[in-house]
Parts: structure tokens; C-alpha cells; sequence
């Protein structure tokens, strides 16, 4: 059976900052026990089995100078992972901020790139979210 592949793009609009009332915060960092080559999992209540979490991470301190490469989140076979989008494979000891929304909200809202919203490596959004 072939594994099952989400990528999930994530836009989050922070309209107040009544929001990160809302939302789970913490430190997370790179090890061994989570990296497998270009993602780091994250393991947190909650995020297991859901595709429809919103997660916003955040390098902290040397983490920008030392991995200089756009990241992302991305939902995998049932987990959530943080993940170099070039591919270059992670190193121990990077530290993020992150940000879990267990459900989309009213001030963040979830894009999921598919074969139908997808045209020549771009995709449209289209949320009714004041900007």
C-alpha cells in the first residue's frame, strides 16, 4: 500500500490578538529521535490524524542563520512535520516557535493545494478573510 502524501499550505491571517488565545504555543526542537532527512515530526495532543490544523513555525535564534531555507508544515501519513521545502535535510539542535490551531477560525484558515486548485506550480486562494 503506497502511503498516503497531503501537502498543505498555510496561510494564517492574525486579525487580533485575541487569537493566540487560541492556539497552542511552544518550543520545538530538531533531534534525532524526530528528524528523517528534510522534516522534523511534531508530536503534540491533537495533531495526530488532523489534516485540518493550522500550524505557524517560527526559527528562533541561530535557527535563521544556520538553516537558511524556506520551511514549511506538511501533514504525512497521519503526522505533522516541519520541513526544509528545498529538501536539504534538517540538523539537530534547530529551534522553531510554533503555533498549533487545532481547527481553522474565524482569523486563520486552511489551503489545501490539490490537482483541481493546482496550475503551473501555483495554486489560487480565494478566502472571504478582511485583509
Amino acid at each position: 500500500m503506497k502511503p498516503r502524501l497531503n501537502l498543505v499550505l498555510f496561510v494564517v491571517l492574525t486579525l487580533t490578538a485575541a487569537v493566540n488565545s487560541f492556539a497552542q504555543e511552544f518550543t520545538f526542537t530538531t533531534s534525532t529521535t524526530n528528524i528523517t532527512a528534510a522534516m522534523a515530526r511534531l508530536d503534540v495532543p491533537g495533531l495526530a490524524h488532523n489534516l485540518q490544523a493550522i500550524i505557524v513555525a517560527t526559527p528562533l535564534g541561530t535557527t535563521q542563520t544556520s538553516n537558511q531555507h524556506a520551511i514549511g508544515a506538511w501533514f504525512y501519513n497521519d503526522k505533522w512535520y516541519i520541513f526544509n521545502s528545498d529538501n536539504v535535510t534538517l540538523t539537530v539542535g534547530l529551534t522553531f516557535k510554533v503555533e498549533v490551531f487545532l481547527t481553522p477560525g474565524a482569523n486563520q484558515f486552511l489551503h489545501i493545494i490539490t490537482n483541481s486548485n493546482l496550475s503551473g506550480g501555483s495554486s489560487y486562494i480565494d478566502n472571504p478573510a478582511p485583509q
